[in-house]
């Protein structure tokens, strides 16, 4: 049984189980790219949301399409900026 906030998801036929707390650790030494159009602050840093599910998750940049990264990242209880 998955706990508040975690959430199960299949991304590319892999299921991943994040939770807040393990994407908000998973960035800590984590140099952030350019944030071009959707952002997120984690640990005081604000990150594109691609390159935070993909830091979380352990898979390539490439495979997250933009909106996909958001509304996990918004399920998980970010708030996401628009630039």
């Amino acid at each position: 049984m998955l706990t508040a906030p975690e959430v199960q998801f299949t991304n590319h036929g892999k299921r991943f189980y994040v939770s807040k707390s393990r994407v908000e650790s998973s960035m800590l030494e984590v140099t952030p790219h350019r944030v071009t159009k959707y952002g997120v602050e984690i640990n005081g840093q604000e990150y594109p949301v691609r390159q935070v599910l993909a830091i979380a998750t352990g898979t390539p940049e490439i495979e997250w399409s933009t909106t996909n990264a958001y509304r996990l990242l918004q399920k998980l209880g970010f708030e996401i900026h628009i630039h």
